[in-house]
This record gives structure tokens, sequence and C-alpha cells, in this order.
């Protein structure tokens, strides 16, 4: 695994353009006799009768003969399998890998491209790095490097690439739309050591977001040419369709709404899928569609069930979104009956209001009532000044190897340890700063900081004379 992500990292290091040295090699046609010979306009298609009779058969940019047959400038061709385009007569499917200008430049021979005809084309995902069969340079990149699978966004991001005119940014956003989420639901934000692993997955992510980013030009173009025809077959729509219709078969359709046409002829949307601006999107996850076309999230905030919100994944029943994480307003001492709500000091939540569960019998002697860090027991008394439990205040605790207790409200260590305090969020919401005492500040960073990769991480703490105090 360690090679594999060595080779990535060269990988986008360098951005290598790639350029096609093959030639287009133009096969030699026999001049036939045509009662009468029409050349290409780029005005667009022409009409013409089949010797059938049947009216409406358009030969997309070519012209007919007086047969009835299509030719290109000049020269027949068969327009069940070819396309006459500007580049000359080109083979409809798969797009003909032939021009030596780089990856993009081939598709752009083909501008009217429509999903292929081909039966035997189906999309797949391989998973995460590039497919073989696509001749592109990549390494293969593991589908859970952190614990979190990737496989579903790998293979999504493969079955984007192989639907035709599925444009390249849309398919590499939503990749790492997926990415993110598959982090965020593997490690959700319940705790310091799930909100480390968190941040580690995400900086994986990004990296196989940038290596589609700048290096996947290759295996989309490969994708494209084999999902797409270069150009439509005949259509016969008469009478014709109004300017913002396309004939599709026999019908005109409206490509910027319809599902089964979307952006184009046979562009079929999934079912979780609505046609949005002659694209397919999820209403239900899409920020920019969120429950509708159109009905865009306000900055900072994701879509969710087709809902605009601060937290994703969705809140389960019951829950609330408070500063990007689901909590329960009914217990949260920290967002009591409402976000941001903080029950005072020796106070709990209990169905939304804060509840004087106060100490019984009343604190004496200068000791002041915490609530006790296990829920549902009733609060502790406790000298703030002395106690390890609750030092300098009712959120802070002292203990670990080398721990000297609370003096004077403060954690203290025995000598040749050094302070290492860290902050911790319980399921409930309630918050507390944790003090271990290590025998290092090497030690300490790593002891602390061992799920963020190991060393002292200064974006989570802060070095306070060579020992990283995290809070």
């Amino acid at each position: 695994m360690p090679e594999s992500f060595d080779e990535l990292a060269r990988a986008l290091a360098v951005r290598i353009p790639r350029r096609h040295a093959l030639r287009l090699i133009a096969g030699t046609l026999a001049a036939t006799a045509f009662h009468s010979v029409f050349r290409a306009t780029a005005a667009g298609a022409a009409t013409c009768t089949l010797p059938t009779g049947k009216k409406g058969t358009v030969c997309e940019q070519g012209c007919c003969d007086g047969a009835g047959h299509c030719v290109c400038e000049r020269l027949p061709y068969e327009e069940a399998t070819k396309c006459c385009e500007r580049a000359g007569v080109l083979a409809k499917n798969p797009i003909p890998k032939v021009f030596p200008d780089g990856p993009g430049r081939n598709l752009q021979r083909c501008p009217n491209r429509v999903p292929t005809t081909n039966p035997n084309y189906v999309a797949v995902g391989n998973g995460c790095g590039p497919d073989p069969a696509a001749g592109c340079s990549g390494v293969k990149v593991p589908d859970n490097p952190t614990g979190a699978s990737f496989s579903t966004a790998c293979n999504n991001h493969d079955l984007c690439y192989g639907k035709c005119n599925k444009t390249r940014r849309e398919c590499d956003s939503n990749f790492h739309l997926d990415l993110v989420v598959a982090c965020a639901t593997t490690y959700p934000p319940t705790g310091p050591i799930n909100r480390a692993l968190a941040d580690a997955c995400l900086q994986v992510a990004n990296a196989y977001y940038l290596a589609v980013h700048y290096g996947g030009g290759c295996a989309y173009e490969y994708s494209q040419r084999q999902a797409c025809d270069c150009c439509p077959g005949c259509t016969s729509c008469n009478p014709p369709c109004a300017t913002n219709q396309t004939c599709c078969g026999d019908k005109c359709v409206d490509t910027n709404t319809d599902s089964t046409n979307c952006g184009s002829c046979d562009n079929v949307c999934g079912s979780a899928e609505t046609c949005c601006d002659k694209v397919c999107v999820n209403v239900q996850t899409d920020p920019k569609n969120c429950g509708g076309c159109g009905h865009v999230c306000p900055s900072g905030q994701t879509c969710a069930a087709g809902v605009c919100q601060e937290c994703n994944p969705l809140c389960s029943a019951g829950q609330t979104c408070c500063n990007h994480v689901c909590v329960d307003t009914k217990t949260s001492a920290d967002n009591c009956g409402a976000c941001g709500e903080v029950c005072p000091s020796g106070q709990t939540c209990t169905s939304g209001q804060c509840t004087g569960d106060m100490c019984n019998p009343p604190c004496t002697g200068g000791q002041t009532c915490c609530p006790d860090v296990n829920v549902g027991r009733p609060p502790i008394c406790a000298d703030l000044q002395t106690d390890g439990r609750f030092c300098g205040d009712c959120k802070s605790t002292c203990g670990g190897e080398g721990s000297a207790g609370c003096r004077n409200g403060t954690c203290t260590c025995i000598s040749g340890y050094f302070p290492c305090a860290y902050p911790a969020t319980f399921a409930d919401g309630r918050t507390y700063t944790f003090n271990n005492c290590c025998q290092s500040s090497t030690d300490c960073c790593s002891h602390r900081d061992a799920f963020h990769g190991g060393g002292c991480n200064t974006a989570l703490g802060t070095p306070v004379g060579g020992i990283c105090a995290f809070g």
C-alpha cells in the first residue's frame, strides 16, 4: 500500500500532457455515378425521400443522392454505422482514436454525440484506479485505504465517465462528494478519536480526487468514445420541432427537462434522478437542485433528503443539527431546548429544560456542585481547588500516569512528566477537558496525536515550551 501512495503522489506532482500519436488513415472509395449529388453544408442536415417513399429521413450532416442514399463530400457512406462530420466520414462507435492532438480533441470531432446503440456496450465500475483496457497511465490504489470504503465512490465515478455526454467536471465533483460522505459515514463526529480519523480519511479522499482531476482526461475520453455514438441515427419528426425542442426518434422533446432524453436524445436519467437544465441530478442530495430543479442551498449548507441543512448525513429522528453536529436538544446541556442554550453549571437538561437537580444536601465549605461524568448519576459536591475529578471547574479532569492531582485549581504532574491537555465530546453533547501527564513532550505529542499520523499537529494544538498542549 505505501508504494501505491508514493506512485500516486508522484503522479499528482507532475502533469504530463498526453498526446495521441496515431493519424487518420482514409480508405480509398470507388467513385460512383449519381443522378444528383449535393455537398454537405454548415447550415445543417438535408431531407430526402427514400425509394420506399418514407419521407423526412435526415442524413445528418450529409446530403442525399437521387437514389435516396446519404453522401458525404460526394462520397457515399453507410449511415447506419458511419457519420458525416467536418473531419470526414467517421465510425459511429466506438468513436475512433485517430487524432494526434490529445485527450478531448477526438470527441470534438463528433459534436453531435448520442448514447450508443451498440448492444454490447455496458458501463462498468472497476474500483479505485485505472481500467487496464483504457491504456491510460496510473496506479492501482486501495479501495479502503483508511478503513472507510471508497469502492462505491470509485465505481460510481467509472459509471459516470461511461455515461454518454456526462461532463468530466460533474463526474469528478460527484466523486469528491461521495468520498467525503464515505469518511463522514464511517467516522461520525462523536468524539476526538473519530474526528481525528475523519481528518485522516479526508486527506486521502482529497488525494484521490486530485488524481482524477489532474490525470483523468485519458480515462474520461476512453469511456466516452465507448459510451457514445459519433452521431444520431436518421430522424423523422414531421412537422419540424419548435426551436426549444429536439427531435428524438419521431418525438419532439425538451432536453432541458426530459428525464428520458436529458441533454441529448436517449440519455436516460437514473431512477433516483431528475433532469435539471440538461443534467441528471439527484434532487435529494444536490445542493444546487435541493428538493427540485433550481433550488440552491445557502452557502455552508448541504442537501439531505431534499432539504437544505448544515448536517450531512441527515440527523436521525429526534435530533437537531447544531453547529454541524446532530444532538438531542431534550438532553444536551449545551443545546437544551434549542441550539446554543447552555445549562448553568450543576444543572442538567431534561425534556429540553435545564432542571435544578442540584446537590442534595447542598454543598458546604466552599465546594461546588458539579454534574457527574456518568449520565444519570446525581451531581457531586467537589472542591475545585483540590479535587482531581473537577479541577478548576466542573469540566476539567486530572489523571493518567504521572499525575500529581489538582493543586490550587490546576492539574499538576510529578517530576519528569509534562502536562498534556485535550478536549473530548461525549455522545450526549457534553464537553470535558482531560489533563494527562506524559514523560516527554515527544511522548505527549505522539500519545495525543497518534490518530493524526503522529507528531505534533499544530493545526490541532499549540506547542508551549516544547510541549504540545491540546485544548
